[in-house]
């Protein structure tokens, strides 16, 4: 009897263990169906604007883009990316490198580089999910800020998912005081790696990471340090290179900037503009927003949002709930906005700071009441769903004429290549910020997929200096022979001094204008024959 007793006790016990397990896969199946819901949301929300074309190509995507296009046809790697605001002073050259799988697997297509960052994105999807939860992960694939950092490829972009790799190693030394040496080299690399992306902001990387240690009391010995130190220094191997080969020009430039003396003269109305305008900002990574909605809702939604965060804290206070990395998260958030009030500053430099925000408001929904946290989560939901209704309801058809945007300049190339067909023809662009470096990649990404390039093709007549790619790609790509039968004259309405307009068209060749052609409300192909043809 004892032992059919005792093997009775051993099978309930079992079955009960069993379907704990049952139910414990439930909920993990469940979790993992929602990771991949707000995965496909977020990737969803976006292929309207790259199936349309409808995503920034200015002046930085061309000029980036004819860098990793050099880059290519050359099989030359690159050392140095983007010019940063400091003449002489560049980015580590890793935004070409992650731009480079993308441009070569589409042939050069433009819209490579929006879909490289989608999936940037994705990444950080799954990273807020299984470091930090559901709610953050929510968070990711539906506030405005991802939204945008998604919507066009530009080098202080990746900043969020630096700094979300950053804030998720340091969250598991919280559980786990010891470093490894693998998180040192994680830590180390991925910090350096902000400098290839957005100087002002990666320069604040390593120091929080060290006072992170000392908050934590983390364990560490002289040889994770070092090991730490090792390859943080790694992820500057490139512009060390270039510097020996270049009298050290950025050392030099970064010299001439301290020494000039770069502080405001009013500090405190300098320090308040930074905290204004980065608050603004903030905003759009901790809030939802329903896109198109009356001022009314707007507000409505706005105080809800704040209701629900402030009970969230009341909460926490009251009941004495633990938070994850909060002095980290208020160090990240804040002490940037101090340190940028001493120096040069744009609102884009803080955007390594949005993954800190989003955390500490997701940390403040996630202790609110349950019906406010379900509420404020749909809204977050509706958030990236209202923006796609407005896109088909109202901005597609403005977009698509935006000369701003690649939609408009596709059609201008397309344009011409059908009126000029096999002949010969140069091209003159305008653009408001005068080099028109996004023209001069199309033309070369056609080449580079078969077609002839222009004779010429510039913003003026006898000018190439600015594209310091030109002659690697010109000997490369298939050029036309001979004189033009046609000019083209691609005119972008100045934004405002339209003086400048007017000097364009006194540098460009004598030509007598037949034909002319409008795209959008702002953008004018003048067909032109050369009189001395």
């Amino acid at each position: 009897m004892y032992r059919i007793r005792k093997l009775f006790l051993m099978t309930q016990k079992l079955c009960q263990n069993q379907g704990l397990i049952r139910v414990f896969g439930i909920y993990i199946r469940c979790a993992h169906l929602i990771l991949f819901f707000l995965m496909i949301l977020f990737v969803s929300t976006k292929i309207p604007y790259i199936v349309d074309n409808t995503f920034a190509f200015q002046f930085d995507h061309g000029k980036d883009s004819l860098a990793v296009l050099e880059m290519i046809v050359s099989r030359t790697p690159s050392l140095i990316g983007p010019w940063t605001s400091i003449p002489g002073l560049f980015f580590g050259p890793g935004w070409y490198y992650l731009l480079l799988p993308g441009y070569i697997l589409s042939a050069g297509n433009p819209a490579a580089a929006v879909v490289t960052m989608v999936i940037l994105v994705v990444i950080q999807i799954y990273i807020a999910y299984k470091y930090f939860g559901l709610i953050e992960a929510t968070m990711v694939a539906t506030v405005p800020t991802f939204f945008m950092v998604s919507q066009s490829a530009w080098n202080p972009h990746p900043m969020t998912l630096i700094s979300f790799v950053i804030l998720a190693i340091l969250k598991t030394l919280e559980t786990q005081p010891k470093l490894t040496p693998k998180k040192s080299i994680i830590l180390g690399f991925t910090s350096s790696l902000g400098f290839h992306f957005s100087t002002a902001f990666a320069i604040f990387y390593l120091p929080f990471i060290i006072i992170s240690f000392f908050l934590k009391r983390v364990k560490v010995n002289f040889k994770q340090f070092l090991i730490l130190f090792a390859a943080f220094f790694s992820g500057f191997i490139p512009q060390i290179i270039f510097e020996m080969r270049h009298d050290f020009i950025e050392t030099r430039a970064i010299i001439k900037y301290f020494s000039s003396g770069s502080m405001s003269i009013n500090f405190i109305e300098k320090i308040k503009d930074v905290f204004l305008i980065s608050f603004g900002e903030y905003k759009l990574a901790a809030f939802p927003e329903i896109v198109g909605s009356s001022k009314l809702i707007s507000t409505i939604v706005i105080c809800f949002s704040l209701t629900v965060i402030v009970i969230g804290l009341i909460e926490i206070i009251k009941k004495r709930r633990s938070m994850y990395l909060y002095q980290d998260l208020i160090m990240w958030i804040f002490l940037p906005l101090i340190g940028l009030s001493f120096l040069h500053y744009n609102l884009w430099y803080v955007l390594g700071a949005a993954p800190a925000v989003l955390l500490l408001v997701a940390q403040l929904v996630r202790s609110s009441p349950k019906p406010a946290r379900i509420m404020i989560l749909m809204l977050f939901v509706l958030t990236p769903l209202s923006k796609i209704v407005y896109y088909y309801q109202h901005d597609r058809a403005l977009l698509l004429e935006n000369p701003n945007l690649l939609a408009v300049k596709l059609d201008v190339i397309g344009y011409v290549e059908d009126k000029i067909g096999d002949r010969n023809f140069s091209s003159y662009q305008y653009v408001p910020d005068i080099y028109d470096y996004s023209y001069q990649y199309l033309y070369f990404w056609k080449a580079y997929n078969g077609k002839s390039l222009p004779i010429e093709f510039s913003y003026q007549p006898n000018e190439t200096s600015y594209v310091k790619e030109k002659n690697a790609l010109l000997s490369v790509l298939p050029v036309r022979k001979g004189a033009p039968e046609m000019i083209f004259y691609i005119v972008e309405q100045p934004n405002s001094n339209a003086n400048l307009l007017s000097n364009w068209w006194n540098h460009q060749a004598s030509s007598e204008i037949v034909n002319e052609k409008t795209f959008g409300s702002e953008v004018t192909v003048y067909d032109a024959v050369s009189i001395k043809y």
